[in-house]
């Protein structure tokens, strides 16, 4: 695995395999030695373009992505705590999505919790669900509005950077 930190050539060197081949089928028959070599191999990377700099630093390299609020199904009630989950679905780097910049309204105290993933791959490609949970704790009664979540993110298929939205 290679992961190119800048522009420039990467030069990979020649692979060896090297084994040994029995000369007949005989327990002790004697076996000649063989060696394959491979050429040297070079890797150009590109400098990201101009263009892209600044999307690449908005967000994930992912595809696909769709956010949604998952609440809970049971009335909450003011000062008791509830857990609420921002879910995150798509293709690519589950573990390397960060969590969204969520801006949360007054009215409850929000304590982040553990992140959950659920990994799968859909013809070869990395793709899943990430969960990022939170305790919230209502201070008074009345109704508590999650808020919109807006989240940049790069497509690679498109080139583009794309947003993927939940509504409040």
């Amino acid at each position: 695995t290679i992961v190119p930190l800048g522009p420039g050539r990467i030069t990979a060197p020649p692979a060896t395999l090297s084994y040994s081949q029995p000369t007949s089928t005989a327990y002790f028959a004697p076996e000649v030695a063989r060696s394959f070599r491979s050429g040297t191999a070079t890797l150009a990377v590109r400098p990201i373009p101009a263009a892209l700099q600044g999307a690449l630093a908005a967000g994930p390299t992912a595809r696909n992505i769709h956010l949604a609020w998952r609440g809970p199904v049971a009335p909450v009630r003011a000062g008791a705590p509830a857990i609420v989950s921002l879910v995150m679905t798509g293709e690519g780097n589950l573990t390397l999505w960060p969590t969204p910049p969520v801006t949360w309204p007054g009215g409850a105290r929000v304590y982040p919790e553990p992140t959950l993933e659920k990994p799968a791959s859909v013809d070869g490609l990395i793709s899943g669900e990430k969960e990022f949970r939170f305790t919230i704790v209502a201070d008074s009664a009345g109704v508590f509005t999650l808020p919109a979540v807006h989240y940049p993110y790069f497509d690679p298929v498109t080139v583009k950077v794309e947003t993927a939205d939940a509504p409040a």
